[in-house]
């Protein structure tokens, strides 16, 4: 179960940082593929960066918000909690 969902969050994230790519790309703002210049593209528009148009960073802020709870979402998963490895231990023992 933890990979299925692990797996659909990065599905939305990837989703999520093509989609401000390409906005962005209206505008003129370009970046090479990766999620390491995606994500400089969403502190950009965090900091409403004057290359970015406000009307823009405004439309697309929920965008990065979003983003920014998928990265703290998938972290979560990838620490297993205290109650799931007890749990794992007395199935395992």
């Amino acid at each position: 179960m933890r990979h299925k969902t692990r797996e659909m969050l990065v599905s939305q994230r990837t989703q999520l940082l093509n989609g401000l790519r390409g906005h962005l790309t209206e505008v003129g703002v370009i970046a090479a593929q990766g999620s390491g210049h995606a994500r400089d593209l969403a502190d950009l528009i965090e900091a409403c960066d004057e290359t970015i148009p406000f009307e823009v960073c405004e439309v697309l802020a929920p965008l990065v918000v979003q983003l920014r709870n998928l990265d703290d979402a998938l972290r979560a998963l990838s620490t297993p909690s205290q109650s799931l490895r007890s749990w794992m231990k007395r199935r395992a023992g």
